[in-house]
């Protein structure tokens, strides 16, 4: 803990308007920023709850895949990138996500920084609705469309939560690193060809699964959390 604690003054001048936390070798946190703090609702950062009890998790498989990542990062040493759909308070937002192995002074591995960058076009409240899995059931289908394939799908996911273009591009470069923007234009131009729409907004609009926000890619259903090595 000594150890860490020389991090905090350090990371919170540098990383005071971040989202951030530090959590040591057994997940226990033990640094949580003000911002992040302020999301998760968490009153008194002197007695920060367990990782396990935090509510930024959309399935109950969400904290096992965080540790999964920890364990990642403790044995190769590594910077870790990701991306997540991650839930604070009563809303939802998509992030890009750094974690970073901090060293004592013998250079042994004493626990981990995870940094968030939440996509900035989407506003929490516009999420809640991801939330209302009792009447609003979450869905990996589009009704009528069956020949769509998985960048297509994520696409059309990553337009549905408002996102703009550049936005949509970057986290579909993230897992097809070989797309180009042109690229990526022309098969969203084929994109509005299948669903015979002038434009991305009308086709969100005239898609039930996609203007209610109930669709989901079936990738991101069964991984929110997805590592980039």
């Amino acid at each position: 803990m000594n150890h860490l604690q020389r991090y905090l003054d350090a990371l919170n001048l540098v990383y005071k308007d971040n989202y951030f936390d530090i959590v040591d070798l057994d997940n226990n946190l033990v640094h949580v920023s003000p911002k992040l703090a302020t999301l998760l609702n968490i009153k008194a950062t002197d007695n920060l709850p367990s990782l396990d009890s935090l509510g930024f998790d959309l399935v109950k498989q969400f904290n096992k895949q965080i540790k999964a990542q920890n364990k990642k990062v403790i044995e190769s040493g590594k910077v870790l990138k990701f991306m997540t759909m991650a839930q604070f308070g009563d809303g939802i937002i998509l992030a890009r996500g750094m974690k970073y192995p901090l060293y004592d002074d013998e250079r042994i591995i004493v626990g981990i920084l995870t940094l968030l960058y939440p996509a900035n076009s989407i506003h929490l409240d516009r999420m809640d609705n991801l939330l209302e899995n009792n009447d609003r059931e979450i869905t990996s289908v589009i009704n009528g469309y069956d020949n769509l394939n998985s960048l297509e799908h994520q696409v059309l996911f990553y337009y549905s939560l408002g996102l703009k273009q550049s936005e949509v591009f970057e986290f579909i470069k993230e897992r097809y690193s070989d797309l180009s923007l042109y690229t990526f234009k022309y098969y969203q131009s084929i994109l509005l060809k299948k669903f015979d729409a002038p434009g991305i907004n009308e086709l969100i609009e005239s898609v039930e699964e996609l203007k209610s926000r109930r669709f989901m890619p079936k990738e991101l259903v069964k991984n929110l959390l997805i590592t980039f090595d």
